[in-house]
């Protein structure tokens, strides 16, 4: 019965411990809009942003169409790390490093985040980049 409690108060010390290491869910005045090859998606207010240590986590959420982005930042350097499109304008597409450039700024926990992403249009078999650009108030 001993190590049952033992085991227990190892295993809330563990959770706590990993909670202390990420900041809570941010979502009060969030709002967000995305761009595709220049056409404005629309704005919603459906967007959760995360963050552990110098990454953060941004989700943004519309009728049928989301978007979520893991940016780090450190200091005054922010730097794209994924982005993930479906939906948005009829692609659905990732930006990953390695191929064409992303860029990214973290300011008054607004995130702007543009670049080209590799996917699909909706009624084109083939494959090719669009632009983008998420704009994240977190």
């Amino acid at each position: 019965m001993k190590k049952g409690f033992a085991a227990g108060g190892v295993i809330a010390l563990l959770i706590a411990g990993v909670a202390g290491c990420s900041q809570p869910e941010s979502r009060s005045e969030a709002s967000a809009s995305v761009t595709i090859d220049g056409k404005d998606q629309g704005k919603t207010r459906d967007v959760r942003c995360n963050q552990l240590q110098s990454s953060w986590f941004v989700e943004i959420r519309q009728v049928a169409s989301s978007a979520s982005a893991i940016v780090d930042v450190e200091g005054d350097m922010a730097t794209v790390q994924t982005v993930e499109i479906r939906g948005f304008g009829g692609f659905t597409g990732s930006y990953w490093p390695g191929g064409e450039p992303a860029n990214a700024t973290f300011m008054n926990r607004t995130f702007t985040i543009s670049g080209t992403a590799s996917g699909v249009q909706t009624g084109s078999p083939i494959p090719g980049p669009v632009t983008f650009k998420i704009v994240a108030r977190c």
